[in-house]
């Protein structure tokens, strides 16, 4: 998944999805749940993240 206004890390089975907007103050757009609907289901069968 290209995900251009986040990113997405595993650390000691934790799960980090960082908006990285900081030029917009990392405000969330109303296109972004349309966007990035699949980020709360990559978490959920992520093999690494609880």
């Amino acid at each position: 998944m290209d995900l251009k206004t986040t990113t997405y890390a595993v650390d000691n089975k934790i799960a980090t999805i960082t908006l990285s907007r900081s030029h917009r103050g990392n405000a969330w757009t109303g296109r972004m749940p349309v966007g990035h609907p699949n980020l709360p289901t990559r978490v959920t069968l992520d093999g690494e993240a609880v």
